[in-house]
């Protein structure tokens, strides 16, 4: 199986869908939109893909 795909805050979203940070926040990334920081923290945060 291959890894779930995942981005940094301010990387570009290649592969839409709900991606979870590392608090557990899930948030909708459409596919060329950049990752935005953590909801809860505001901190940059890795974001990977759930669904």
């Amino acid at each position: 199986m291959s890894e779930q795909p995942q981005g940094c805050t301010g990387e570009l979203c290649k592969v839409p869908g709900m991606y979870s940070c590392t608090s557990g926040e899930k948030q909708y990334y459409g596919e060329g939109e950049p990752f935005g920081p953590c909801p809860s923290t505001g901190r940059e945060t890795r974001g990977v893909r759930v669904t």
